[in-house]
């Protein structure tokens, strides 16, 4: 079981980042022309933040599910 986390955890950091920059940089454009520098800068840093926890959970949950399923029908094979 540890294997497959090792397996599955550098991609969710990638996915995770990914989000992170993207939702980081809708509301960077989306809010400069109406908030205070500081303000949007620190809206857009929360938001990419919690874009990727929310990203990077739901793509680790999916893909420790599709680990799991094909090393139990890998198993099932085996036997």
């Amino acid at each position: 079981m540890k294997h497959i986390i090792f397996d599955i955890l550098p991609s969710t950091i990638l996915v995770a980042s990914e989000a992170s920059i993207a939702g980081f940089t809708v509301v960077w454009l989306g809010l400069s022309p109406f908030l205070a520098p500081l303000v949007w800068a620190w809206a857009a840093m929360m938001f990419g933040m919690v874009t990727a926890i929310v990203v990077g959970g739901i793509f680790f949950r999916q893909a420790f599910r599709v680990a799991v399923a094909e090393e139990e029908l890998s198993a099932s094979f085996d036997e």
